[in-house]
This record gives structure tokens, sequence and C-alpha cells, in this order.
């Protein structure tokens, strides 16, 4: 018995000896392991995830939430809350209870712009003040007057400087948005030149107004697609942003809101095994980005003559404007890059015809040029093509040809000059119906546009060149201090009832109005990320399993940016270049995400969501960089 007991205890000294072996192995393995992980963070900057505009709205929203319940906030004594999300100088948000349910007039020095819809709890957003003087808002309830002042004194007036004659606007009535002008955002001039309205992030391009007084522009987020942006923003005049779409075909120039409820967007092409960019045209749900339907110019000219087709660069098929009919079907798509003008079945995908000087294109295309019967110019550079209800085409013809491979030199262009073209089409057939040259005064390598509505027509010669310009050794590129913007309207009698002088670039001008006769009380809806990017390329994979891979790693340090919503390397990859990214984690779980495969233009930000830090390596093709950055995501 005694030498049992000797055995066992033997055995169990054995036992727990050899598990402590196995207990120290594992132990001291997992310690090797853990520094092994931990050598990859030594010695790297860390870059923090940021609170990003989006982070700060949210935070704005729970103070105004705040002053909607606050008692204290009553007619006689308002809560007013100056630029209420901080991107929009010129606005403002009056707050107060009521006891009764009632509606609000309002007037913005002197000037009656709305009346507010009836509630007892009023938030009423306030655009239109003027920049540098003590603004006074008017509101009226029942039998009670309130004034109020809102001094925006310490307000600059922006750098638009602007020369008016002709005043003719009020508040009240359509006013002169300016869109992607070269320095400032998107901004609006009442019609005496005072700026009413502006953001100070720089969100341009196309603005789209939207039925529920919200705005599409920009989201100013670079796209790996030349002259194309990740997508677009849907704001409000207060600075409020609602959606961020962010697109893996990116925009650029147009973006239009159809009947359906659909964007149709111009974008970049996703065709991964040819050179074509920004020829791309689709519809997205705006719910969730997902793409409908889509043609692109190249696969229009490739079913007509693919030799030709082929030739063509990506910067050829810039597409610069986008109009609909979506009765039927009909699509008018300026080819800035071709000088053209072409008219497709969107649906068909099937050419009309084309308006262009037929030396730019090939035998095959004649059957769809238009043969022009005056002497009607050619358009060059064309921007804002569209069809009026009539059925005429409207062009805003910069008069320079982007195909042009000599000089660039402003002085060979002294006979050149920009006009707003209405022309007649007639089956095959084109002609002008009427032109405004301004005098042959503006010649405009790039920029401008013609908006044609009931009662005016609005010419922006958004890029002409000062007379002095004209001189040796001055290039259509150098339009610092060289460069200004004439924006004119005219009536139906073609008489002159506004014109402004402006010292900067300007893409598009607009009338549109502030208010509507009738406003909603403020609301608070929540922001939304639309990304309809292809994420399911993460792929969790233990840290150790990349031990070999991270020790033949090439140190060569990229540059990151990190908000909360988005990753941004300083980097635009060749096409043909395959991309991963390693996302080292301490934990031994680590990510692979595939940025990009052989062939695909992609954009350089992501929407990638992690938690904790990661150490942060790029796979480009066969070689594994360190990029000597730490990655810290924190919530």
């Amino acid at each position: 018995m005694k030498k049992k007991k000797i055995i066992l205890i033997i055995c169990i000294v054995i036992l727990v000896v050899a598990v402590a072996v196995v207990i120290g192995y594992f132990l001291i393995k997992e310690n090797e392991k853990n520094k092994q992980i931990e050598s990859y963070f030594i010695d790297k900057e860390t870059i923090s995830s940021q609170g990003d505009i989006v982070d700060s709205q949210k935070k704005k929203d729970e103070e105004i939430r705040l002053e909607l319940e606050n008692a204290s906030c009553t007619f006689d004594s308002p809560c007013i809350i100056k630029n209420p999300y901080e991107i929009s100088p010129l606005t403002a948000l009056i707050i107060f209870q009521s006891a009764e349910d009632t509606t609000v007039k309002v007037s913005i020095n002197g000037t009656f712009v709305t009346t507010m819809e009836s509630s007892t709890v009023h938030s009423i957003p306030i655009y239109g003040l003027q920049a540098g003087i003590q603004n006074k808002v008017t509101l009226e309830m029942a039998d009670k007057k309130k004034e109020i002042i809102i001094d925006t004194t310490d307000i600059s007036k922006g750098n638009l400087q602007v020369d008016i004659s002709n005043p003719n606007a009020t508040l009240n009535s359509p006013i002169y948005f300016l869109a992607g002008t070269m320095g400032t955002s998107a901004a609006a001039y009442d019609g005496n030149g005072n700026i009413v309205w502006y953001l100070t992030e720089n969100y341009t391009l196309d603005m789209e107004f939207l039925d529920n007084g919200h705005i599409l522009l920009s989201n100013n987020r670079a796209s790996g697609i030349s002259y194309t942006y990740d997508g677009f923003i849907e704001i409000d005049y207060l600075g409020k942003i609602y959606h961020n779409y962010s697109l893996k075909n990116g925009y650029h120039h147009e973006i239009i809101e159809l009947n359906d409820g659909t964007f149709m967007v111009a974008g970049g092409s996703d065709d991964t095994e040819a050179p074509y960019i920004s020829d791309m045209i689709y519809r997205i749900n705006k719910e969730t980005g997902e793409v409908l339907d889509s043609l692109t110019i190249y696969e229009i000219f490739a079913g007509i003559d693919q030799e030709f087709a082929d030739s063509l660069t990506g910067t050829n098929m810039i597409v610069n404007s986008v109009w609909y009919d979506e009765e039927t079907d009909e699509c008018i798509i300026s080819i800035r890059g071709f000088n053209a003008v072409a008219s497709v079945q969107y649906k068909e995908k099937k050419l009309n015809w084309l308006f262009s000087d037929p030396t730019f294109f090939s035998e095959k295309f004649e059957p769809y040029l238009l043969e022009v019967t005056d002497n009607s110019r050619y358009p060059k550079g064309q921007h804002t093509a569209y069809l009026t209800e009539d059925g005429n085409l409207t062009v805003f013809n910069n008069d320079y040809n982007v195909l042009e491979t000599g000089s660039a030199y402003l002085i060979d262009y002294q006979n050149s000059y920009s006009s707003a073209v209405i022309y007649e089409i007639d089956g095959k057939e084109i002609k002008t119906l009427w032109e405004y040259d301004g005098n042959k005064e503006y010649f405009n390598y790039a920029l401008g546009s013609f908006i044609l509505d009931e009662d005016s027509k609005l010419i922006n010669f958004g890029w002409s060149y000062k007379a002095e310009a004209y001189r040796e050794g001055v290039t259509i590129y150098d339009y610092a201090g060289n460069t200004y913007a004439r924006i004119v309207e005219l009536n139906d009698n073609d008489e002159e009832i506004f014109s402004a002088t402006i010292e900067e670039g300007i893409y598009r001008a607009y009338k549109h109005t502030l208010y509507n006769e009738i406003t909603p009380n403020y609301s608070l809806d929540d922001f939304a990320l639309i990304d309809n990017n292809d994420k399911s390329a993460l792929e969790k994979v233990k840290t150790e399993s990349l031990f070999t891979q991270l020790e033949a790693a090439i140190e060569n340090p990229y540059d990151f940016e990190l908000t909360s919503t988005t990753i941004t390397m300083n980097v635009i990859f060749n096409p043909e270049e395959v991309v991963d990214i390693l996302f080292v984690g301490r934990d031994d779980e680590s990510y692979i995400y595939h940025y990009k495969s052989a062939g695909e233009i992609i954009n350089s930000k992501l929407n990638l969501q992690l938690e904790g830090e990661y150490a942060v390596y790029l796979q480009i093709n066969d070689e594994l960089y360190d990029t000597g950055k730490i990655l810290n995501f924190e919530k």
C-alpha cells in the first residue's frame, strides 16, 4: 500500500512537472510571440482618429435638442445659435416656445422672407444674413413683434470682389448662387452684390437644389479617378450634412435628382481593362447607393468604331454636363474632352446624334453627325448642354479646342471668344437661333455656364482673361491674377437686367431662392454614410501567420490621416498595381484589406472602421512596405 502511494506521488509530481514544462513552454512561446508582435509597434508614429465635421455636427445637434427643450427660450427672450454647424457663417437658428400653436413671419433687414409653419416649439432657420453688418431679424407672431440683432461685423465678406451693375433682386426673390469657385466654396449673392450665404468648407462643382430645401455638392474628398471626387454630400443652408455618398465610381461635374427619387451621377468608368476615365453616367438608389443602371461613352463609341474608341485617352472622355428626359429616355451629354455634344438613349445605350466638328471623328460617325446649315460655330470645350422644352439645344461654347496639341500661349487666342448659344435641331440639321457673345470680349479656356429659365437667360463667362493678360509668355493656365468671371442676366427682350464682375473663376451660376413661402420648423435628422464601395475584401487573420512576411518588409513611409469615418493615404496607385493593406493588431488579430486589383483606378480614402491600434503595412504587387505608422482607432 505504501509503495502504491509512493508511485502515485511520483506520478503526480511527474505530471505536475510535465504540465509546468508545457505551460512554461507555451508561456515562453506566447511571450516570444507577444514580443515579436510588439516589435512591429516600436519607434513608429501613432496617428489617432480625430473627430471630423460629422462628429462635430452630431455634438451640435445635441446642443440644439437641449435648447428645443429649454422652456426659458421664449418669444420675448429667444435662444439664438449663430452659425450652428460652424461652416455656414451667415446663418443662425432661433429657438423659442409658445403657449399656443402659431405661425411666425420672418423678415431679414427689412425684407419679408417666409412664414414658419405653425407650432408651439419654434426652431427658425435664418439664412441670408449680410456679412460685416448688424443684421436685423424681425419675428411676428399673432399681435407680437420681436426684433433681434445678429452681429456679423466680425465675418469677412469672403474672397470674392463683386462689382454689380443693374442691381435687381431682393432676398425674398431668386438670388445668385455661385458654384465651384476657385478659392471660395459655394456662395450666394443678392442682386445688390451683398454676399448672403457661403460655406467655409470647400464643397464644389454642380449645385443640385433638392425639393426638400437641401443641396447636393461634392464631398471634397479626392478620388483616384482624374477630375473626380469620392462622392457628394447632401447639405442644408445652415451647413448641416445629412448624407455623405461615397461611391465606387466617384462623382464629377453633375448630379441630377430624378422624379423617381434616384440620383443620376457623372462619374468615372469602372472598366478595369481600359484607360477610360470620367466617362461613366450612372443612376443610384439614394438610400443605399446601389448602382441601378449605367452607360459609358466608350461603350457607345466602341459600338460604332472600335478602333476609334480604343484610340481615346482618359482625358478625352471628360463629361462636364448631363441632362436627362425621363419620359423619352434621351440623355444630352457634353463631352468637353472631345469638343462634342451627344444625344443618346440612356437605357438602350444608343447614339442618336453628335454635334461636333466632323474632323474630330472617324468616317463611321458620319451618319450621326449633325449638319450645320448656317454659319454656326461648332462647340469647343463646351459646358452646360441641355434641351429646352421646345427641343432646342442650349450650350455654353468656350471656343477652346481641347484636342489642340499646339501652343497654349494666351496671345494665340486673341480672336477666340466664348458665347451662350441656342440651336434649333431639325432632324440631322442644326442652326443657331440665338447667341450672346458679350461683344466677343470674353474668352474662357474652361468653366462657364448658360442656364435658361422662364424669365431670363443667365450666362456665366466663368474663366475670362483680362485684356492685359494677352501678352508674350502668358499661357492659358496662368490664371492667377489674369482671370475673372463675368455673369450676365438677360430678360426675354435680351436686355441686360443684371451683371457682375467677379475676381475669381466660377464653375456655374444659378438663380434660386433661399426660402420657400412656407418653411417647416428646423428638424434634427441623423447623418448617414451611403457607401457602395465593396468592403467584403476585409480578411481577419492571426498576426502570427504574418510573421514571415512582416520580417521581410521594406521601410517606406506613407502618410495617413485618420478620422472616425475615414482613412486617407497620401498616394494614388498606378492602375496596374495590386494593393493590399495589412492592419497588424496587438492582440494577435490582424486584418488584410484587399484595396485594389490590377487595372482598377480607386479612391484614396477608405470608409473602413476598426477598433484599437494597428501597425500598417502596404503589400504592392510582390513587395511589402512598412509604412512606419500606427493607426489608433479610438471610439
